[in-house]
């Protein structure tokens, strides 16, 4: 990665499974690999793909075979600035609070991605986790929430969109 994708550019590629063979003592005659690609970028993406189908490429040299499938998946979720920092003042005047902890870009794949490439959109978490507990992940077995924070995710969304709509009307005149 660090040879083809600059430094400052953010990029994952991850060999998720892997399935081949029968026994230990027998070579496969096929065997089959599914991964994740991503980044924020769509030409570091681009880029991604190809640097794939090229590793790939060296099994012909050596006298085998691939094929490659890549299904392009979800783009990356870029929140829309301005309603990004209208939740970020919600959020922080609801938990009576000087400032929301600092959001840092994250890797996971999300199909709200798709919607923010047409209209302004904002995703954010909720932070969900029990006290004094580690958090669960999702698309973990142990994955939980404390739904004690689900009426503050409401008072936030509900006072996001009463504002939003203010300002639109401001903005419109209607």
């Amino acid at each position: 990665m660090s040879r083809n994708i600059p430094a400052q550019e953010s990029a994952v590629v991850s060999l998720g499974t892997i399935h081949g063979g029968t026994k230990s003592n027998v070579v496969s005659g096929q065997v089959e690999m599914s991964g994740t690609i991503r980044s924020f970028d769509p030409r570091v993406r681009e880029t991604l793909f190809q640097r794939v189908e090229q590793a790939c490429s060296i099994t012909r040299s050596l006298g085998g075979d691939y094929e490659l499938k890549i299904f392009p998946g979800y783009p990356a979720t870029i929140n829309d600035p301005a309603l990004a920092a209208l939740v970020r003042q919600v959020a922080c005047e609801i938990l009576q609070i000087d400032q929301a902890p600092p959001l840092l870009k994250d890797m996971g794949s999300e199909d709200f991605s798709f919607y923010a490439q047409h209209i302004p959109g904002v995703y954010f978490r909720l932070g969900t986790r029990f006290p004094d507990q580690p958090p669960r992940a999702g698309h973990n077995p142990h994955f939980d929430i404390d739904e004690a924070a689900l009426p503050i995710g409401v008072a936030v969304l509900a006072e996001v969109v009463c504002r939003y709509l203010a300002q639109l009307k401001t903005d419109t005149g209607r």
